[in-house]
């Protein structure tokens, strides 16, 4: 029987090979950190603010 993968091994396991990507920086300050920081919220609540309407139009189309 294969092992079940749940949804946060499989984000951790998609989040390391698109990090293996990124190419190292040799000049990484403060305002970079900043930067990466704020991305990497904004997509986070982009993306559940996305899933949210997703479901609620699912839910709506169920009633």
């Amino acid at each position: 029987m294969a092992p079940r993968v749940d949804f946060l091994n499989l984000a951790a396991i998609f989040w390391l090979l698109l990090s293996s990507f990124i190419p190292p920086v040799e000049a990484y300050d403060g305002g970079d950190a900043l930067a990466l920081l704020l991305g990497t919220v904004l997509a986070v609540v982009g993306l559940c603010a996305c899933l949210g309407w997703y479901f609620l139009i699912l839910l709506k189309s169920t009633e």
